[in-house]
């Protein structure tokens, strides 16, 4: 009886463990695959079978029929299924080729582009991002405490901005 609480390894279950664990996910698995049976079976009731009451088993507790497929692939038209499955399709590709071929642009342009931070409105994000982290390293904040996200951006920016202007210094 030991022997089924016991484990040879600690990176394995015992035996009893791993039977619970077995149950839970077959439970689980039952669970979550139940209302795809149910959505299955329902698309080959007729109306009547589906009005009376919980059927289950297909060729017992009633006859399967392809009334519903008819309906909607035959007498409906295929355009009345697939022309919105064409449109998404269609704008998803579109787009995704859009984004590709803009970001593959701005990649190439940032790549070649030489960024040199020069004095006007830099100096002036500078100074603010200074400010900004002297009160937040003495404890100070500039803002209300449910601002203060914003001293801490900045002082990151400070950092930044810093190392930024000893390197540009050096070449």
């Amino acid at each position: 009886m030991k022997r089924i609480f016991r484990t040879s390894s600690p990176f394995q279950l015992s035996p009893f463990w791993k039977l619970v664990s077995y149950v839970i996910l077959g439970f689980w698995a039952f669970i979550v695959l139940f209302p795809l049976y149910w959505l299955l079976v329902t698309s080959f009731k007729q109306p009547v079978d589906v009005a009376s009451g919980p059927k289950f088993v297909p060729f017992i507790d009633y006859q399967p029929s392809m009334h519903a497929y008819q309906e909607l692939l035959i007498e409906d038209g295929i355009d009345y299924v697939g022309r919105p499955y064409v449109t998404t399709v269609t704008i998803a590709i579109t787009s995704a080729v859009a984004a590709l071929l803009i970001g593959a642009g701005a990649a190439y342009a940032l790549t070649r582009f030489e960024y040199r931070p020069k004095a006007g409105f830099n100096s002036n994000l500078y100074w603010m991002c200074s400010i900004c982290h002297y009160h937040h390293q003495s404890g100070r904040t500039l803002v209300n405490s449910s601002c203060d996200w914003h001293c801490h951006l900045f002082s990151a920016c400070s950092n930044d901005w810093t190392a930024l202007q000893r390197y540009n210094e050096q070449r």
